[in-house]
């Protein structure tokens, strides 16, 4: 799709919104991130399903423009424009389908439904930092040469920024706590190999990109595989973080408090403390 045209579909689901009849999205599960205001440069990438690639571009530019309009990062960018810093915040988001007519018995051929995936991660240490999925739907609307799947595109890029919004991402950029330039090399446990760290920390990075990809249970089959080989607190909370994504709460908790007794990463032990209270409250509510 040409800018011109992604341009017109962002403008028609503005006015849309305007006169109460606008698209909109709806999170349908979420494992918020406690604190992104030590953020600042951002890159998006946006991934599809086989056969919904023509959709990616709506996507991220929908999903640039308006983090830079809302939030208070230095830098939004995406694949597209690269530029020298490297980003500090991966938004990755996957466009896993798209429906046409609605659930009903009346099918309306205007109204479309799309389902994303967004991943959170750290760009330094590459670390999993949250997860969401997204469900927009467009306005059921007919308007001559527009495509619905673009209005609900819109309609979810507009809620990946509200939810970084309740994330932090607006208001003054904080300092960010000193951390390698590169991320560190892993420890090598006592009791494990060379070879069986390298092929824990292989099955974990498929996990990650699994994780970024969608794939959840697949990646979580993966953590649990490199924990089998090395019980390491980083793969224990990656499988914390998989469990919860997948409303397995108990197992969740029981990942991210192995994480807490472990007790050799105080960043990392604050943060698995923080998904137990997320969890916590999932379970409440």
């Amino acid at each position: 799709m040409s800018a011109l045209r992604i341009l017109q579909a962002v403008a028609l689901a503005s006015a849309l919104s305007l006169c109460g009849c606008g698209p909109s999205a709806s999170v349908k599960r979420t494992t918020p991130v406690a604190n992104l205001q030590s953020y600042q440069n951002v890159l998006v990438r946006v991934a599809s399903a086989q056969g919904l690639e023509r959709y990616t571009s709506v996507l991220e530019f929908a999903t640039t423009d308006s983090m830079m309009q809302r939030c208070a990062f230095t830098r939004v960018g995406s694949p597209t424009q690269v530029g020298q810093t490297r980003p500090d915040l991966l938004v990755d988001l996957n466009i896993r389908r798209t429906q046409r007519g609605g659930g009903g018995l009346i099918k309306n051929p205007n109204l479309a439904t799309v389902n994303v995936t967004m991943v959170l991660s750290d760009g330094i240490d590459e670390s999993l930092l949250g997860s969401a999925e997204i469900e927009g739907k467009s306005s059921a609307v007919g308007i001559d040469g527009a495509d619905p799947e673009d209005q609900a595109l819109i309609a979810v890029a507009k809620r990946v920024t509200a939810i970084l919004s309740k994330s932090g991402c607006t208001g003054e950029r904080v300092a960010r706590a000193a951390t390698p330039v590169e991320p560190a090399e892993p420890v090598q446990p006592v009791g494990i190999t060379p070879e069986q760290l390298a092929q824990a920390e292989t099955a974990n990075d498929e996990g990650k990109r699994l994780f970024r990809a969608a794939e959840i249970a697949a990646a979580k089959e993966q953590f649990l595989q490199a924990i089998r080989v090395s019980p390491s607190p980083k793969y224990q909370f990656n499988l914390c973080l998989a469990h919860e994504a997948l409303n397995e709460y108990d197992q969740a908790a029981v990942a991210c408090q192995q994480v807490i007794d472990g007790g050799t990463e105080p960043r990392l032990s604050e943060k698995a403390q923080q998904r137990l209270t997320i969890i916590a409250d999932k379970r409440a509510g």
